[in-house]
């Protein structure tokens, strides 16, 4: 559904799908799926800003933790283009390094070292560039006891060395184990119903102990409910999906059979999930986004895929 037209339906939306409070026009926006994953749309129709909040200080950002790894390992930039977060203290076969934003590696050592030796004074520097000496001259001749001057003419005068380091190998996991990861995928499922179909179906019954696993009040859903999913998806689906958003996308899928049984295949970076909701009125729904190349969500595509 296009943005606009979505945004246009908020009379008949009514209240939050997971309280009581109102949806108005001043309602922040959720991400369908979270920014942090590469995801790019939103809506104001599901959720308040309250809930919104709530989740992201809790259930989302443990997600977006658990992920950031992987992130910065291929560099997939978050919704709004952001670039991927930095990895500190990462165990490697050379010690332990750190990835910077950019998924460059650095040793993680101290940026210079001051020794004093009677009236005269040493100072070495372990920089990657121009630019990261420069900012640290000023705090080396503060803990040296010299100006900034002495100290720049001193290094003109001493031979630098530069150094190649590789970090050895590194090991990273992806498992999204954390029960609250696996809230925050069902929390998105409902947020992506909440786009095709009445905010009142989402509070009743069915969807109860939906709700109250997203909020903690019960493990019903994550213990025999969410599955990873070894099956491989169908073909055409996936070459559909494969030539449109790249190798490596993210998929929430949403659907009912005729019986109403209601459940969602989220695919995140290539793993799977598919969690089973409860009974319902049908529905289906889908949403694709990709964090690797940024080409976003496309209706015709959803409409084109079967999972």
């Amino acid at each position: 559904m296009p943005q606009a037209a979505q945004d246009g339906i908020d009379s008949w939306r009514g209240c939050c799908i997971f309280c009581d409070n109102n949806l108005t026009e001043d309602t922040r926006r959720e991400h369908v799926l979270l920014n942090a994953l590469g995801g790019r749309k939103t809506t104001t129709t599901a959720d308040c800003s309250h809930c919104n909040e709530t989740f992201g200080c809790s259930i989302d950002r443990t997600m977006a933790d658990e992920v950031k790894s992987l992130r910065n390992l291929f560099q997939m930039r978050s919704g709004d283009g952001e670039l991927p977060p930095a990895l500190n203290n990462i165990l490697s076969s050379q010690g332990p390094i750190n990835f910077k934003p950019d998924g460059a590696p650095h040793q993680k050592c101290k940026p210079f070292v001051v020794i004093k030796k009677g009236s005269s004074v040493e100072v070495n520097f372990n920089v990657s560039s121009d630019e990261e000496l420069a900012f640290y001259i000023p705090h080396a001749a503060a803990q040296a006891g010299v100006s900034e001057d002495v100290l720049w003419n001193g290094l003109q005068r001493k031979p630098g060395t530069l150094r190649t380091l590789y970090p050895g190998k590194t090991q990273f996991t992806f498992e999204c184990k954390q029960i609250d990861s696996q809230r925050s995928m069902v929390k998105s499922c409902m947020v992506l119903l909440a786009t095709i179909t009445r905010n009142d179906q989402l509070k009743g019954p069915a969807f109860a102990a939906v709700r109250d696993f997203i909020f903690g009040k019960n493990e019903t859903i994550g213990c025999g409910r969410i599955n990873t999913d070894g099956r491989l998806m169908p073909q055409p689906a996936y070459d559909c999906l494969k030539n449109t958003y790249g190798p490596l996308f993210n998929l929430i899928y949403v659907k009912s059979d005729a019986r109403g049984r209601t459940v969602a295949y989220f695919r995140l970076y290539n793993k799977r999930w598919s969690p089973f909701f409860g009974q319902g009125d049908k529905l289906s729904s889908g949403l694709n986004e990709d964090g690797f190349y940024g080409q976003g969500y496309a209706e015709t595509v959803c409409g084109r895929v079967q999972v």
